[in-house]
């Protein structure tokens, strides 16, 4: 059965036999989400300039903002302290009070509820911690935690186990040390054994390990961004914290250099860092990515870095509690409204054209609202999330599916034609509103390579690989079923600068049978494979099985129907015996990527032939009442009495759904293809 029906009710499948009598319902909204996909919104509450200092903050449980800064630069420096009851954009983010802290070079601070710790490095190297259990209230006095380990140490930042256990990092010249508390007790710092040059910055959070990243620039070849895990047992999957791994980089001669970061874990993993140009229009970037909330750090799946706002002096510090994240620095407090915000249309909802066409790396979603009241005059919802979910009304009660979900690009305020008792309305009364939106294939088009990407063979499978691309775009994956090919196939793989992301993962997808599915606002792996059972059966005859209103019924010759895949010492020749007698060979010969063994060639040359059966052998279509469960890549058995087919099985292709309440339709077009 397709996936997206599994929690449906038989009541609700038992209905779609009997399309034509069930009574649709349909749900729509437009959510915001804050860090959703191709959107951020942070406003800004607190603007000024002065020195670039080092800088933190944190919100304990009771959601105070807590901020301690080293106050400007040169020697005898002392800092800064605030503390924000019911930050808002009232509150006075300018005053800051007297820590008694001297000497001041670096600052860092963590929370576990209402347990607050910070730490200042003096000018000597020595490290000082203080400790407040009561959100930030009341403090203990500033402990010596580390003697002198150099002259000046400006970037530290620190994290904290629900346990209560921390780790605090900071940076001596290029040296990395960590320091931890653990069970109360601080140990002794030990120091990062790579040397690996020039680090700009560091920052660690704790999710399953302490996860660290660390900007970098020459003399090390590259400078980017680098992580590594000092791990306590949970999850080492790189292995020690000598193992280092690249996520962004430039090559050594590229104008920029890479400096701050800050890494924090609220709903997933988020990070901030900036990239400043060193050509001769100096420019100050804040760059933002995340992972996907079900990626681990180490699968180092990152979306593609986004621009934020330039600013001269930005040394963010992420954090998030209650319904409000907050990105701050020395100067200035940005907020953004962290809970989702949602517009619901489902009342004035008027027409629902819902398309997935994954063979042609295509979809969309488009909807017309009712706006005869002028409601949604002052619509403004660009980059937000559509969500709509179809079903019918059952004697459970209402039940759907959820379309996979878009983001809305477009929108059109829309006057009917004229008649002469419109010219008694005001403009715009008598109108609607079409919104139209983009899916993920056209994400994967829009995104970029910013630099040529490479990888070695035996380096990354294509599963890593397409894995890799989706999470750059901000999407989450998973898989439903997987070849092998696609789990131990890993080519050398070479992606130019400038190239599309979509256009990589069609050259990924052509190596392997699997196919991608789009849910909600997930990307899945499916393997179509010819043993999967039968997803839905569709009959003519009204309560025999779902609807079908009309179909067309074919089968057209494979193209191609031979495969050769040459390796270096060996071919691996694979062929569809029946149809190349009855209309000679259709010949696919693959020469790259290179094939280790006959082994995976094999898996290659079968690929090529499967995909040809699916999209190329069936030229079939039908016209059905809506099947809110049905998705691409689902198997189809449909008996139709008038065209003369009795149990035939296809593969769906393509889906459109469409609903329009003024004309009384509710059906799917269903393209089909062999299985």
């Amino acid at each position: 059965m397709g996936e997206m029906a599994r929690e449906l009710s038989a009541t609700l499948e038992e209905q779609q036999k009997w399309g034509l009598i069930s009574w649709p319902v349909i749900q729509a909204r437009i959510v915001k989400k804050w860090g959703d996909v191709i959107r951020y919104d942070f406003e800004v509450l607190h603007e000024n300039w002065g020195a670039d200092c080092a800088h933190t903050a944190v919100m304990p449980s009771d959601g105070s903002l807590i901020r301690l800064k080293r106050n400007n630069w040169g020697s005898g420096s002392g800092g800064g302290y605030q503390r924000i009851t019911d930050p808002d954009q009232a509150s006075d983010y300018a005053s800051w009070d007297d820590p008694g802290a001297t000497a001041v070079t670096g600052v860092a601070s963590c929370s576990n509820g209402s347990e607050v710790n910070q730490f200042y490095a003096r000018e000597s190297g020595d490290i000082y911690h203080r400790q407040s259990n009561d959100n930030g209230e009341n403090w203990g006095a500033w402990t010596n935690i580390d003697n002198a380990v150099g002259t000046y140490i400006e970037i530290m930042d620190a994290a904290q186990k629900s346990n209560g256990d921390i780790s605090l990092i900071y940076l001596d010249a290029n040296e990395l040390y960590i320091m931890q508390r653990l069970s109360g007790v601080w140990q002794a710092r030990e120091a990062n054994p790579n040397t690996l040059g020039n680090k700009t910055g560091a920052s660690i959070y704790y999710h399953e390990d302490w996860n660290i990243v660390i900007p970098f620039g020459p003399p090390s070849g590259v400078k980017g961004l680098i992580v590594c895990i000092y791990g306590d047992g949970e999850r080492q999957a790189l292995e020690t914290w000598s193992d280092w791994e690249f996520i962004f980089t430039r090559s050594a001669t590229d104008p920029f250099v890479y400096t701050e970061c800050c890494v924090r874990r609220s709903d997933t993993t988020r990070l901030y860092f900036r990239e400043q140009s060193t050509q001769e229009e100096e420019t100050k970037y804040i760059f933002y990515s995340q992972m996907p909330p079900s990626a681990h750090f180490d699968d180092l799946m990152w979306l593609e870095p986004i621009p934020m706002q330039p600013r001269d002096d930005e040394r963010v510090s992420f954090t998030l509690a209650g319904s409000y994240a907050w990105l701050t620095n020395t100067n200035h407090v940005y907020r953004a409204l962290a809970t989702e915000d949602a517009l619901v249309l489902t009342a004035r909802l008027l027409e629902v054209d819902s398309r997935d066409y994954p063979d042609i790396y295509k979809g969309s979603l488009k909807v017309v609202i009712d706006n005869t009241g002028g409601w949604y005059n002052d619509f403004d919802r660009l980059g937000q999330q559509l969500e709509v979910r179809i079903g019918y009304k059952t004697p459970a009660g209402d039940e759907y599916s959820l379309v996979p979900c878009r983001w809305v690009t477009k929108f059109k305020l829309i006057a009917p034609p004229w008649y002469p008792l419109r010219m008694i309305y005001p403009s715009g009364i008598t109108g609607t509103l079409k919104i139209e939106t983009e899916d993920a294939w056209t994400f994967l088009y829009r995104y970029r390579t910013r630099r040529t990407l490479s990888w070695e063979a035996d380096e990354k499978s294509v599963k890593e690989l397409l894995q890799f691309f989706i999470a750059r775009c901000g999407l989450d994956f998973d898989v439903i079923s997987q070849s092998d090919a696609v789990q131990n196939f890993k080519p050398a793989f070479t992606v130019n600068s400038g190239t599309s992301y979509r256009t990589a993962i069609k050259r990924l997808l052509k190596m392997v049978p699997d196919q991608l599915v789009f849910r909600e606002a997930k990307v899945l792996l499916r393997n179509p494979t010819t043993e999967e059972a039968v997803d839905w059966t569709y009959h003519t005859t009204f309560g025999t099985a779902l609807l079908v209103f009309r179909g067309k019924y074919g089968k057209t010759a494979q193209d191609p129907n031979r495969a050769e895949v040459w390796g270096d010492t060996f071919t691996k020749i694979a062929g569809n015996w029946p149809q190349i007698q009855m209309v000679r060979d259709r010949l696919s010969r693959v020469t790259s990527p290179d094939y280790p063994d006959l082994t995976r060639a094999g898996e290659r040359a079968e690929a090529e032939l499967r995909r040809a059966e699916i999209l190329t052998g069936g030229e079939s279509e039908m016209n059905a009442p809506v099947n809110c469960g049905l998705e691409p890549w689902d198997i189809v058995q449909i008996t139709d009495i008038n065209a003369g087919v009795n149990a035939i099985r296809r593969r769906v292709l393509r889906i459109k759904s469409y609903w329009n309440a003024r004309h009384w339709s509710y059906q799917q077009v269903i393209k089909l293809g062999d299985d």
